[in-house]
């Protein structure tokens, strides 16, 4: 599922005209970074509710204070060495546009939908 939602991803950032140089790669890797982030979060909230117990909450609560910043980096950091080193590298990149280059527009178009419910 996330080799569809990379490929979309890729796809999508790089129809942008005002990403030059290579920027829609890295844009790809944090936006799927952030989802894979947001999903970790909910699973622990489903979690939290129905065990009756909380977690004690990272303190990033504003744009403005550094420690938020911070606490962001640590937290996404290892999401986005994940996507970066399964689908993002160069040489895995172009072997997922090789195989996405291959699919019907039947499988296209499905893949399409699922990105876009994912989303």
């Amino acid at each position: 599922m996330l080799k569809e939602i990379s490929y979309w991803t890729y796809y999508f950032f790089l129809k942008r005209k005002y990403l030059k140089n290579g920027g829609h790669k890295s844009d790809s890797v944090m936006f799927i970074s952030v989802c894979l982030f947001l999903n970790f979060a909910s699973i622990i909230q489903i979690i939290e509710y129905y065990a009756h117990f909380t977690l004690p909450r990272f303190p990033i609560t504003t744009k403005w204070e550094l420690a938020s910043w911070i606490y962001a980096i640590i937290i996404l950091t290892p999401f986005i060495f994940f996507v970066y080193n399964r689908y993002f590298k160069q040489e895995k990149l172009q072997a997922l546009l090789e195989e996405y280059s291959r699919k019907s527009e039947i499988r296209l178009l499905i893949g399409r939908c699922l990105f876009f419910i994912y989303c």
